[in-house]
């Protein structure tokens, strides 16, 4: 599921212009970030928008813990059980 998120999200909300041009033209995305690889921001920052609206999300998430998992807790739980003395 990550590299799916990584292909899709990797240029998104390119202008079409590098980093070198953003940030001797003072774009406001340079200013934003300071200069420092203003596009690679904005696409992280953009990203995580997205991951976090409500109207985008397509997999449901619970509101349980991920500790509280049955799942976790098996593969956390099992292997120390297995090696304790």
């Amino acid at each position: 599921m990550s590299s799916y998120w990584s292909a899709i999200t990797h240029d998104y909300e390119h202008g079409g212009l590098n980093n070198d041009f953003l940030i001797k033209t003072a774009s406001p995305l340079a200013i934003l970030y300071n200069d420092q690889s203003p596009l690679e921001n904005h696409h992280c920052a953009a990203a995580a928008r997205l991951l976090f609206d409500p109207s985008c999300q397509y997999i449901q998430v619970s509101s349980q813990s991920v500790s509280d998992t049955p799942l976790v807790k098996h593969t956390c739980l099992t292997p120390r059980v297995s090696t304790s003395r």
